[in-house]
């Protein structure tokens, strides 16, 4: 049973946190019923999009309703507060959080339930052509209403995020697997493997130098790497290196991995005057002096 809970684990440990985090999201039919008149639109109905966004995550589900300014009694009013209560009308409530969006649904109202799936809530709606018929200030002419979702005929939604930072993981995994280094025909294996980057195969420097003879100090106070008897040097962050006395600018800076200095493999080439091959069919580094 102990080896059951254990693999359990270990195979919960490599999954992805991305497919936990990202959540799951519907697409839910949804109106505003008039409160105590059940089956009958409230005011507020005409403003509503009929399809509200609701996102499962990290047991919670966050709700997004989407609305317009609409007519009421030939006046243009818009819904300007909505009240989410927790229970029943005797309940706490709390009002909803506001963005503006593009388009015909200029505004965005998003809260947060515990409970799952719920098919009614009560909410307490704020018009402003109902708080001006109402003759006080805003709020004055506050009615409540049900927000009623039609769970049976929801959707489910493809989650791209989660897919996309599967994605980009494997593929970053995939590119930076396997790359294999040869100095003078002979096959090394750095403890900090090389790896790849923004399409730039990143080498680690003092591993290579010393492999091909040339020593490397490393200045803290200036964070410079300084190979050979001054032969070249470069500064962390840098774009350029000071190699045989000139200024050599390459196409990424060198970096700090795991305490160890990468450059881009065209820096080797430049530092050490060897000549480098990549095959990136293989992912097979070929340096030789």
């Amino acid at each position: 049973m102990k080896k059951l809970i254990l693999s359990l684990m270990l195979v919960l440990a490599l999954i992805p946190s991305s497919i936990f985090a990202a959540g799951t999201k519907y697409e839910v039919p949804v109106k505003l019923e008039k409160y105590g008149e059940p089956g009958k639109d409230s005011m507020g109905n005409s403003s509503l999009k009929q399809m509200a966004e609701v996102e499962e995550k990290d047991g919670k589900f966050i709700y997004k309703l989407y609305l317009r300014k609409m007519e009421f009694m030939n006046m243009e009013g818009e819904l300007t507060n909505l009240f989410i209560y927790e229970g029943d009308e005797n309940s706490n409530r709390v009002e909803t959080k506001q963005t503006p969006n593009e388009g015909e649904y200029c505004k965005v109202h998003e809260f947060e339930r515990q409970n799952p799936k719920e098919e009614k809530i009560l909410v307490a709606v704020w018009v402003d052509a109902m708080d001006s018929i109402a003759g006080g200030g805003k709020g004055s002419g506050e009615q409540k209403a049900y927000l009623k979702f039609d769970w049976a005929n929801a959707k489910t939604l493809e989650n791209k995020e989660a897919k996309t930072e599967i994605k980009t993981e494997s593929k970053k995994k995939e590119t930076n697997s396997e790359i294999r280094i040869f100095v003078n025909d002979s096959e090394i294996q750095s403890e900090t493997p090389a790896y790849i980057e923004n399409e730039r195969t990143m080498v680690p420097l003092r591993f290579i130098s010393e492999a091909l003879g040339e020593k490397v100090n490393w200045k803290s106070e200036t964070k410079t790497v300084v190979i050979g008897d001054n032969k070249a040097s470069l500064v962390i962050g840098s774009k350029e290196i000071d190699a045989n006395g000139k200024n050599i600018a390459i196409d990424s800076p060198a970096v700090v991995k795991n305490s160890r200095t990468f450059v881009p493999l065209r820096a080797i080439s430049e530092i050490l005057g060897a000549k480098i091959e990549w095959d990136g069919v293989t992912k097979t580094v070929k340096i030789n002096k």
